[in-house]
């Protein structure tokens, strides 16, 4: 239920010659239409802010399946309703961890 709105940008750096390319991912989740709500059940327009960094660089596979990376990042997340709050054990603050490999063919 409810109508949920993203909004966000995320600025890239290539580090020189090192094939490394830094991310800074900002997101800001708003509810339009109840998709988050305050205390008393009413509308809360912002739900939640993060932002973080993300690395990747090329890994030594390319192939027919097209051309590898690793990549891995920290974010900082900012639960800004009650509900996400809630939903979140009421901690308003975390810290999201992520690595992975990708595949761009």
């Amino acid at each position: 239920e409810g109508t949920y709105a993203e909004v966000g940008i995320e600025p890239v750096v290539k580090l020189g010659d090192t094939h490394v390319t830094l991310t800074f991912p900002t997101k800001l989740g708003m509810s339009l239409d109840g998709y988050y709500r305050d205390s008393a059940g009413h509308n809360s327009f912002f739900g939640y802010a993060t932002v973080g960094v993300d690395a990747s660089m090329p890994l030594p596979i390319n192939n027919h399946f097209g051309h590898w990376r690793i990549h891995g990042g920290v974010s900082y997340l900012q639960l800004l309703s009650d509900s996400a709050r809630a939903t979140n054990g009421g901690d308003a603050n975390d810290f999201v961890g992520t690595i992975g490999v990708s595949v761009l063919y």
